[in-house]
């Protein structure tokens, strides 16, 4: 497992548990917490997507239980991905280093 990502994903795994109000906005302009929460999870299946097969998500509104689904998801995958090189935007990385700065 990558323990900079699980790390980071304890403490967003906190935030989104504790948020009241799903339809506040975020520091993003024009966009709600939950767009932010949606984003996030779009954006790692998105990129995880093109390294493993992560099956599909529970049909759910709920931010708490997408994100909660997800990051179990990852933890599942990433130990396997964590070595794997890619040629990032930036240059040679890995699927740990990516997820580690996500």
């Amino acid at each position: 497992m990558n323990t900079t990502y699980a790390a980071q994903a304890d403490r967003f795994t906190t935030t989104v548990s504790a948020v009241p109000d799903w339809d506040a906005p975020s520091p993003c302009e024009g966009w709600t917490v939950a767009d932010v929460v949606e984003h996030v999870v779009t954006t790692q299946r998105d990129f995880l997507g093109q390294h493993a097969d992560l099956g599909s998500l529970p049909s759910t509104t709920d931010p708490v239980a997408r994100w909660r689904a997800h990051d179990a998801k990852v933890r599942e995958v990433l130990p396997a991905l964590v070595d794997v090189a890619y040629d990032g935007h930036f240059g040679p990385t890995t699927v740990g280093q990516t997820m580690a700065t996500f």
